[in-house]
């Protein structure tokens, strides 16, 4: 059944390739790549292929680190941002709380779009960006192209100045890239480092990372998009998602690079109660509180969760046969992860979707949600 599902979508060009992981109990029952890199190329996905998992940053870069210093007394979820990001002190924003922000209940924007800023009107190349990193350029966007510090500055001034909506639940990528920096600014370390001290590095996981060219052979990461309109080539290794592009690759809404196997120890590690590979990261109290509804919403805290209106709705989300606890997430790069308490089941998929550029069948076709039902069908035999 995945074997069908997966060819059937690579032959109707949802994606050149992907990644499919199902694992129950903590053991993998399956475990396999289909396709190629592009649609034109003869380098064929293995499980080991690197992805950008786009907004799976959320969850398994951002939110771990705001669960380990909130299990710390670092953080207190319905304090104020404010007392950590002290420049939104007297603005609007100032008594927005953490966990507003980890439920996309705070009233901020779903994003703000910067692209047009990049090209002057004769299609030049603005002030703010150079083909090399000189002086204050030290932000990499993608190949040959580094935006200025000050840039980067005037989008935090134009987030802290965006207008705020009702208080009901809108996703946004706002509160994610406060999340990151609030984690920066408490830890005083950047949200990459501290997640690589504190859950990757003692994971061992030596395939997922921001910025990862740094550490991974180009060869091992899988293409994301041909950028027509922003950085205007082929993203390989640098960030698909353009504000976190202009953050320099690490940010709190997306950013973060992996394979399957290293996307599930992550998964597996929540659902052991935070305990893997010998090591205690997080209480099983933090998890549980982080993976439950507190609003009629379908978000827990930073995690997506089944929709228990699903019922209602005639694909039920994220898969029919998922229980009401099963937490993970998505990725717009056309990625997910989801975890199920209920059953032991986790789910992986990575696929490069957007590739050369988002066509529609992917999302037509419901690929992530018929995966994951035939996972399901799968483990009953296991």
């Amino acid at each position: 059944m995945i074997d069908s599902i997966a060819e059937d979508a690579i032959r109707r060009k949802a994606f050149p390739g992907c990644a499919v992981l199902v694992a129950k109990n903590g053991t993998i029952i399956f475990e396999k790549a289909y396709g190629h890199y592009t649609y034109d190329s003869l380098q064929a996905v293995e499980v080991s292929s690197v992805y950008d998992v786009a907004s799976l940053t959320k969850t398994l870069a951002t939110t771990l680190a705001i669960m380990k210093l909130s299990e710390q007394g670092k953080i207190s979820l319905d304090a104020p941002i404010s007392l950590y990001l002290p420049a939104l002190k007297n603005t609007g924003k100032s008594k927005l709380t953490v966990r507003e922000l980890l439920l996309h209940q705070s009233g901020l924007a779903p994003g703000i779009p910067f692209e047009k800023e990049i090209y002057d009107r004769s299609g030049l190349l603005s002030h703010d960006y150079r083909t090399r990193s000189v002086w204050h350029y030290t932000k990499q966007v993608a190949d040959g192209l580094f935006v200025s510090d000050n840039f980067v500055e005037s989008i935090w001034n134009r987030i802290h100045a965006s207008a705020l909506r009702q208080k009901n639940y809108s996703y946004s990528d706002l509160g994610f890239l406060y999340l990151g920096r609030i984690v920066q600014k408490v830890s005083g370390k950047t949200l990459d480092k501290f997640v690589d001290e504190n859950f990757y590095i003692p994971l061992q996981l030596g395939h997922t990372g921001f910025q990862p060219l740094n550490f991974i052979s180009r060869n091992k990461i899988v293409p994301s998009e041909y950028d027509l309109k922003f950085r205007k080539q082929i993203l390989r290794g640098t960030v698909q998602d353009p504000t976190a592009a202009w953050m320099g690759g690490v940010s709190g809404n997306a950013g973060l690079f992996s394979n399957a196997h290293e996307v599930f120890i992550l998964m597996q590690m929540l659902l052991n109660g935070g305990q893997m590979k010998g090591h205690q990261f997080l209480s099983p109290e933090t998890i549980r509180s982080f993976t439950q509804r507190y609003t009629s919403s379908r978000r827990g805290l930073g995690f997506d969760m089944t929709d228990p209106e699903n019922a209602k709705r005639d694909e039920p989300y994220p898969t029919p046969p998922a229980s009401l606890k099963t937490f993970g997430h998505t990725g717009y790069t056309g990625t997910c992860a989801w975890a199920d308490p209920e059953t032991g089941l986790v789910f992986v998929f990575l696929s490069n979707r957007l590739y050369p550029n988002s066509n529609g069948v992917f999302r037509r076709l419901n690929i992530r949600s018929k995966l994951h039902e035939a996972a399901y069908e799968l483990a009953k035999s296991f």
